[in-house]
């Protein structure tokens, strides 16, 4: 094998790796199934399938009641908002939210 056809195989090696560095650091949104084609180069290679994980974001009392601060600081209209939505999840303050309700408020409060 020549230089110049073992430069183009490193080459073309090189442009697959750079394309699925790209697809990799594209931020996830679903788990998605992504196969990765590899062209042979001694010995026939078959595709590689990989799984991506989407990250998963956690909510919690202390993130979401500084997030009202930070509203009500912006604008003091705000607080009254806070206390209407607190009122629609029949809570007085953040800390009687559930798990749930607490995802749900943040998503909420993320409209205001």
């Amino acid at each position: 094998m020549s230089l110049e056809s073992k430069i183009e195989l490193l080459t073309q090696a090189i442009d697959r790796l750079n394309k699925n560095l790209e697809a990799a650091l594209q931020p996830v949104s679903a788990p998605v199934q992504q196969v990765v084609e590899v062209a042979p180069t001694t010995a026939p290679v078959e595709a590689v399938t990989t799984e991506e994980a989407v990250p998963t974001k956690t909510v919690n009392a202390d993130d979401v009641q500084a997030s009202c601060l930070s509203l009500s600081r912006r604008d003091p209209a705000n607080k009254a908002k806070i206390k209407t939505l607190l009122s629609e999840f029949k809570a007085s303050k953040i800390a009687d939210l559930s798990e749930q309700d607490l995802v749900a408020f943040a998503q909420k409060l993320g409209q205001l």
